[in-house]
């Protein structure tokens, strides 16, 4: 069962990409979106819980076997982060991916409050929190950018 748990919560190679497997994370889900550009906010919202869910899990079982807190090959939580920071735009193109991409990265990266809070929660739901937590601030953002400026 462990294999599994390793193997969803890298993303197959992904995580273990040596330069920046969470951004390389991140990409996945841009590329997903980019085939996929007209999902409605019900549908992310359904595939971000799964991700959630099924992320915290692996990522504490994870966690646990390699005795390293929140390991860098654990990219499950970006890509669900990342998908979540489209939630409030139904139609994406290259430039609303883009900016999404940068947005999220920034914050994931930065981590101010309360996406620094989320992180410190434990095991598998910390790991996942604080990339959802940025992932909705993203969506905040990028719905502010397009719909009240």
């Amino acid at each position: 069962m462990f294999r599994i748990y390793y193997y969803f919560s890298s993303a197959g190679p992904l995580g273990f990409s040596p330069i920046a497997p969470g951004t390389v994370g991140s990409l996945l889900s841009i590329f997903f979106l980019f085939l996929f550009p007209n999902l409605t906010m019900g549908i992310k919202l359904i595939i971000s819980t799964i991700i959630f869910v099924l992320g915290a899990k692996a990522a504490s079982e994870v966690e646990k076997k390699l005795k390293k807190q929140d390991p860098s090959l654990v990219v499950i939580d970006e890509i669900g982060g990342q998908l979540l920071t489209f939630l409030f735009i139904t139609k994406l193109n290259i430039l609303t991916l883009a900016e999404g991409f940068f947005i999220f990265r920034a914050l994931d990266i930065l981590k101010p409050w309360p996406i620094s809070w989320a992180e410190k929660l434990p095991a598998g739901i910390g790991i996942m929190a604080d990339d959802y937590v940025a992932g909705l601030i993203g969506s905040i953002i990028l719905f502010g950018m397009y719909n009240l400026l």
